[in-house]
């Protein structure tokens, strides 16, 4: 029997790719739930499933606000829904700083909200996306373990996963939480590092580099493909797996990052370093190495480049 999986955030960056996974390699339905309010574009989900709708259903709903009786009713009764992937969160660091009560609000009620569904309908996985983030710098006590958030975006994200294992302990929820390093890929929002570094060197512009005290931030990277390679495995197995950390492909400097991609335009970079911490005051210039147990499918530089000729195609 064919199953169903609920993705939150379907419309979104990771969300899309995710459906597209599963209608591509899985004969399961899909119902997506996005408000197109922050990242998520009704372009990034007909692309994602290649204009033919057959075996999607799009649900227009802030996740903030709970779903009525009657709409987790129509979910249990007419889609039978067997699994939730929690995607949808507000994510931009920068945002979370400047107002960091409704962001951090938002989050959280939307975690809620997300976790009260679930239980009413009774899933038989629930897969919460997380960041590694949560974790906080890489310096001398960071780990792969403890949380130790040092932005808003970062401590809304740590507080997400404590109500799921909250949620797992006191309702018996079937959670896997996964937690990756930065992502590039096709369809990311545009104040994305990635996308705003192809924007400016099409225009031949200065690309602003991220640097605390003159020493260059880092990022752990992987390809979004990849990850969403590793949420529907997670789908597939027999038993949740509790939490699966996904190291990145790559680590670069942001400066290295912009170097790699100016190779595929074939253009020469102009950048100029700029003090994180003037308009992101807590910036974690780097961030703890997470469990690398995994074989990504698609190598990171076929990635890249694949990357940004599709924002050069846009």
């Amino acid at each position: 029997m064919t199953r169903t999986v609920l993705v939150t955030g379907g419309a979104g960056f990771v969300g899309s790719h995710l459906i597209e996974r599963i209608l591509d390699e899985t004969d399961w339905r899909v119902v997506s739930v996005d408000s197109f309010r922050g990242g998520g574009t009704f372009f990034n989900l007909l692309e994602a499933c290649d204009w033919d709708r057959e075996r999607v259903t799009s649900i227009t709903h802030d996740l903030t606000i709970p779903l009525t009786t009657h709409a987790m009713r129509l979910l249990d009764e007419r889609y039978e829904v067997d699994a939730i992937v929690n995607v949808a969160s507000r994510s931009h660091v920068r945002e979370s700083i400047v107002d960091p009560t409704a962001f951090v609000a938002n989050n959280v009620q939307l975690m809620l909200n997300v976790l009260e569904l679930a239980v009413a309908l009774d899933v038989d996985r629930f897969v919460q996306m997380s960041t590694d983030e949560v974790y906080g710098p890489n310096d001398d006590v960071s780990s792969a373990t403890d949380y130790r958030p040092s932005s808003p975006y970062a401590a809304s994200k740590a507080t997400q996963e404590t109500l799921c294992h909250a949620w797992q302990r006191t309702y018996d929820l079937p959670l896997t939480v996964i937690n990756s390093a930065n992502m590039i890929g096709e369809r990311q929002r545009e104040t994305a590092f990635l996308p705003l570094v192809v924007d400016h060197l099409q225009r031949d512009a200065v690309v602003p580099i991220h640097a605390v005290d003159g020493r260059l931030g880092r990022r752990h990277y992987s390809y979004v493909g990849n990850v969403v390679d590793e949420l529907v495995r997670e789908l597939r197995r027999a038993a949740p797996s509790g939490r699966v950390q996904l190291g990145g492909q790559r680590t670069l400097t942001n400066l290295e990052l912009v170097e790699e991609v100016a190779v595929v335009m074939g253009v020469q970079p102009k950048w100029q370093l700029f003090e994180a911490t003037v308009g992101r005051p807590g910036y974690d210039p780097f961030y703890p190495t997470l469990d690398d147990d995994w074989t990504p499918r698609v190598p990171f530089g076929r990635a890249l480049e694949r990357t940004v000729r599709w924002y050069l195609d846009a």
